[in-house]
């Protein structure tokens, strides 16, 4: 019995063949085996993430709400604290002529106390009135004159509104 070569080759080719295609169906088989533990893995991630990723959704959706809501305030907010500031800017002018004013009576209060301390001195000199309760001597018309002159009355400058 001898063999001829080309049989020879023939032969390996379908040994190889055959080796070659019971391979691939093994690896088929064990191919659906993974195929299938990779299907069983995904329901059970599913199966365990789908409540949590509804409780993200959920929360995700508060939060959304939640930043409606704040913004809303900090609008608000935002109108108060202009409201507030304009009332400052007003408070302060107020204060400011109303500070004004009361360095003028102030000044106008030295005057008189100046003006009452000199007739109590002159009085204590001995010196006569005209019968009038006056003395002249004691308040004499330049002396009113000379403290007058020596006062600074402060008068508040109109100032520009305040810029918005």
């Amino acid at each position: 019995m001898l063999v001829s070569v080309g049989d020879l080759i023939w032969g390996a080719i379908g040994l190889a063949t055959l080796a070659l295609i019971v391979t691939l169906v093994a690896v088929a088989l064990e191919l659906r085996g993974v195929l299938r533990v990779v299907a069983e893995f995904t329901r059970q991630v599913e199966r365990d993430l789908s409540p949590m990723m509804q409780d993200l959704q959920h929360i995700m959706h508060r939060l959304d709400s939640v930043s409606a809501v704040v913004g809303e305030k900090v609008e608000q907010t935002s109108h108060l604290v202009d409201r507030v500031e304009e009332s400052l800017a007003v408070g302060r002018v107020h204060a400011r002529d109303a500070w004004a004013d009361t360095r003028q009576w102030l000044g106008s209060l030295r005057v008189g106390w100046s003006a009452g301390l000199q007739v109590f001195r002159d009085s204590g000199n001995g010196h006569v009135g005209n019968g009038d309760g006056y003395s002249r001597s004691a308040f004499p018309y330049n002396t009113v004159a000379s403290q007058l002159d020596g006062i600074t009355v402060y008068t508040p400058k109109p100032e520009a509104a305040p810029a918005d």
